[in-house]
């Protein structure tokens, strides 16, 4: 029994493996790349200023508004990523969809790689724990029935 619960995780290792492709992950890295582009936003607001921004303690950022230019030369006012102490006035390095959103940078290839790397060994580790825990569970009862048996 044990055999066939090491075969069939052993078995799923090429299936994980290929869920977690990095060639997905880096072609949506390309795509980001080609829909973004990377700007710079001028802080209206201290980063540590609670009006309008909001602190995210763990990372020693802050949510700051800011404004920025788009490419069509309009200016845009919003909330974007500053490390804390920066004060009014201050240039961040943010990035934009097509939209004018701001958003995270593009995904490099090295992220992807890393991701399908993590995706393939998290999957598997889940599915050959669920293997293990099915077979310990039959071993349990299969042995509940035999003492039975010779009881």
């Amino acid at each position: 029994m044990l055999v066939l619960v090491v075969l069939a995780a052993l078995l799923l290792l090429p299936i994980m493996l290929m869920l977690g492709r990095p060639a997905d992950i880096s072609a949506k890295g390309e795509q980001h790349a080609r829909t973004r582009h990377e700007t710079v936003a001028t802080l209206i607001v201290d980063a540590d200023a609670k009006p309008g921004g909001h602190r995210i303690a763990a990372t020693g950022k802050s949510d700051v508004r800011a404004e920025w230019q788009l490419p069509d030369g309009s200016t845009q006012t919003g909330l974007v990523r500053a490390n804390k102490g920066l004060k009014s006035g201050a240039e961040v390095e943010i990035w934009l969809d097509q939209g004018g959103r701001v958003v995270g940078p593009p995904v490099s290839s090295a992220d992807a790689g890393l991701a399908a790397v993590m995706i393939a060994a998290v999957g598997w580790l889940t599915v050959a724990g669920l293997l293990a825990s099915c077979q310990v569970g039959l071993h349990h009862l299969l042995n509940r029935r035999r003492y039975r048996s010779w009881g």
